[in-house]
């Protein structure tokens, strides 16, 4: 290739760049990211009365604020470069004080122009920010509303922020940034951080029931939005039973065919057992008694009684089991059984019930039997005639003892 055609070729060259610059550019400029936020700092996010500071990543070396605008009207405060061949543009809305926004959404548009006569537009980007003006809504929800004194209470709680009334609005909030759980006379208080963009929380918490009074509470919850909104009070009853029932030793008894036993035979006998519970709501299913000491070789461990109401808050429960001290005929009286003398002994049954809360009471009875194993013995015999020391009696109808 000669000097000239040289010349030539490289002149071509160069024309062809001058004239594809603009569009390179044009192709090269992009609005990258917009992040805007309310004076909370939370992103699209904003308060009824609020400002908004803008934030526009831009990969075009030669923008400056007289060439991007919000809208088309407002220019950008400052642009400065940053890493990665990215100029950082800001904008304040508005410059000093507050906006007064509707409580909807509010769309806005970034505009990047080549210059400020914004006769070519190299890149838009169109986003929304929420107006947010709606505290949320907390509730707790409570499978049961009485419970015992003796298990933690379960309470389980739900939280929904939202952000406006407007359908734009559907499941678009601020966030939850704290719950608080507590009862009436603030004996017990407790709080909950989330600290979340989520809009809804279902959770629970265990509360001990030392730290609630005996009889009726309120539990009352409020929660606060990321905004600082806070929920109406939502209140709900409960009740705590911390009394559980009283099994009354003293009217337990051991009978048989209306006979109080205080002795036991060396053979199987049915026996009725009886022994009374106070309690204004005593659960009679769950009433149970071991009585495997009366009985060694039956299984008694675990035997429901039959409960009903005597009186006011007493209830009456029976068992009927056959007692049996696990000795033959042939045992000499005062053998040991289970190490425990049985001619004199001290049998261990105990008695278990619960009430409708969940309280349980527990009771070890000692009741002290001896065995009689002897039949009745014939110490004398009279008849209602004597003569010379000897007893006549009639062929019927006499009597002898």
């Amino acid at each position: 290739m000669n000097k000239e055609i040289y010349i030539q070729f490289i002149a071509s060259l160069m024309v062809s760049l001058v004239l594809t610059i603009p569009f390179i550019t044009s192709t090269n400029a992009i609005i990258e990211k917009v992040v805007v936020k309310g004076s909370d700092g939370i992103e699209n996010f904003a308060k009824s009365s609020d400002s908004l500071d803008f934030k526009v990543d831009v990969s075009y070396a030669n923008v400056t604020p007289s060439g991007i605008f919000l809208g088309t009207q407002i220019k950008f405060d400052k642009c400065a470069p940053s890493l990665n061949n990215i100029v950082v543009c800001t904008l304040k809305f508005p410059a000093t004080g507050k906006e007064n926004f509707e409580s909807r959404p509010s769309p806005y548009s970034i505009n990047l122009y080549k210059n400020e006569s914004k006769q070519l537009l190299l890149s838009s980007f169109s986003g929304t920010v929420y107006i947010d003006n709606k505290a949320p809504e907390a509730r707790i929800n409570l499978a049961k509303n009485l419970f015992s004194g003796q298990d933690n209470l379960i309470v389980n709680y739900e939280v929904s922020d939202f952000s406006c009334n407007d359908q734009g609005c559907s499941g678009k909030c601020s966030g939850i940034k704290s719950i608080e759980i507590r009862t009436s006379d603030n004996s017990f208080r407790q709080a909950i951080g989330p600290n979340t963009t989520d809009c809804s929380i279902k959770s629970n918490i265990s509360i001990d029931p030392k730290k609630l009074k005996d009889g009726n509470n309120s539990l009352i919850i409020t929660a606060a939005d990321n905004f600082g909104q806070v929920s109406p009070e939502h209140t709900v009853q409960i009740l705590i039973d911390a009394s559980p029932p009283k099994i009354l030793p003293d009217t337990f008894r051991i009978s048989r065919k209306g006979v109080v036993l205080s002795t036991y035979s060396n053979n199987e006998v049915p026996v009725e057992i009886n022994v009374s519970i106070q309690a204004e709501d005593l659960n009679p299913d769950s009433v149970s008694g071991d009585f495997s000491s009366l009985n060694p070789g039956k299984d008694l461990k675990n035997i429901k009684g039959q409960c009903s109401l005597f009186r006011s808050d007493i209830f009456r429960c029976r068992w009927m089991i056959d007692m049996n001290p696990g000795i033959s005929q042939n045992s000499i009286t005062g053998a040991v059984i289970d190490g425990t003398s049985t001619s004199q002994g001290s049998k261990s049954i105990t008695i278990n019930a619960s009430d409708k809360a969940g309280n349980r009471a527990g009771v070890v009875i000692s009741k002290s039997l001896s065995l009689d194993d002897k039949g009745p013995v014939v110490q004398s015999l009279t008849a209602g005639i004597e003569k010379d020391s000897k007893f006549y009696v009639r062929s019927s109808g006499s009597a002898a003892v």
